[in-house]
């Protein structure tokens, strides 16, 4: 992610479950990015990526932010927090 200036921004999502699951960004080569197809946190068939269908990332988990009935997860960056 970049902020209005292009500089490199990486926000950190946490789990409801306190899990740490590292950096929400669009960097392929950052090694605990949501992006890495070959990292933990975006691997399609890492357990703890939302990009598995079949793990965090199930539309079926009451947890996962692919679960349209779900909590979701919380997304903390600087002194600013989403749900």
């Amino acid at each position: 992610m970049c902020d209005l200036l292009g500089h490199d921004q990486l926000v950190s999502l946490e789990h409801l479950k306190a899990e740490d699951l590292k950096n929400l960004s669009a960097n392929p080569f950052e090694p605990n990015s949501t992006s890495n197809q070959f990292g933990r946190y975006g691997s399609l068939f890492s357990p703890d990526s939302l990009n598995n269908q079949f793990g965090a990332g199930s539309p079926f988990r009451p947890d996962s932010p692919n679960n349209p009935f779900g909590k979701g997860w919380r997304i903390e960056g600087g002194n600013v927090t989403v749900w």
